[in-house]
């Protein structure tokens, strides 16, 4: 089971390595045209083929609202791409789930002492070890605060057996209406023509299957190590970006990348630690 759930985790770090460099290397405006076209091609397919699940998905208020979260979180995404290498974005995007998190126990006026210190340490030194990387992907960090959210949603959704279909058909929709109009908006909507229709199709298939995998892992684990799987997508997308362009991170790049990794592990570590301290409660008497 846990070997099944590790190749399934990494097969998907993999899948959302690739989806997001090939929209940005074949697409436009760091490859928001293309997912545009990709994922209305997703939801006119379960349109076709399901349309009674696809249509009752629209009418769901939960899965309507992680649909949402979905969708502007590939916006800001996809626009960091525009500014930045895909590992550089998906490192930025890793880096908004720590700062959320954090903000989170800040929030709650909770204490960052042990592992959770240890993260914020680790995440500030990213932050200063390569300013210009992280700052130049800041949609990535806004990305990553709100996928933090999303991923919560998601795992909620498949507790009380959510129909996966549905939330991908819906997700994939919504996605859509997002993007068109910040295309049409920003005058790249015209060049959709000059997008090959092989490339929508690869980008509909890859980004489909991107999303089984995720609420297939959805149903089978937590957020906290579904979190640790996905992190698999950094490497993957530095090894992606060294085979197909030949491109390297920095040095620099690659120990930021690092100690947001580190960062992660410790916040979950850190939460695993406090749910087992956390008194078991009694049954009242009768």
């Amino acid at each position: 089971m846990l070997i099944l759930n590790v190749f399934f985790g990494t097969c998907f770090g993999a899948f959302i390595a690739f989806i997001y460099f090939f929209v940005r290397w074949r697409g436009l405006d760091g490859g928001l045209t293309l997912f545009a076209l990709g994922a209305g091609l997703v939801f006119l397919g379960h349109l076709v083929v399901w349309p009674r699940d696809t249509l009752a998905g629209l009418k769901d208020t939960k899965i309507l609202i992680r649909a949402i979260l979905f969708g502007i979180t590939q916006v800001f995404l996809l626009k960091a791409q525009s500014n930045g290498n895909t590992s550089a974005v998906l490192v930025a995007s890793t880096m908004g789930s720590v700062f959320g998190i954090l903000a989170g126990r800040i929030f709650l006026k909770e204490k960052l002492e042990g592992l959770a210190f240890l993260a914020i340490l680790s995440t500030v030194a990213a932050v200063f070890l390569n300013p210009i990387l992280i700052l130049s992907s800041y949609l990535g960090i806004i990305g990553g605060l709100i996928q933090g959210s999303s991923l919560a949603l998601s795992r909620h959704l498949m507790i009380e057996k959510k129909s996966i279909r549905r939330n991908i058909s819906t997700g994939y929709g919504i996605a859509t209406l997002i993007a068109v109009p910040i295309l049409m908006s920003s005058g790249t909507a015209p060049l959709l023509q000059n997008i090959s229709i092989l490339d929508v199709i690869v980008t509909a298939g890859i980004a489909a299957l991107v999303q089984y995998f995720y609420f297939f892992l959805c149903k089978r684990m937590d957020a906290p190590r579904i979190a640790i799987l996905a992190l698999s997508r950094i490497p993957w997308a530095i090894a992606i970006e060294y085979v197909i362009l030949r491109h390297l991170p920095t040095q620099n790049g690659v120990v930021a990348g690092a100690l947001i990794v580190l960062s992660t592990v410790l916040l979950i570590a850190d939460a695993s630690r406090r749910a087992a301290t956390l008194p078991v409660p009694r049954p009242s008497p009768l």
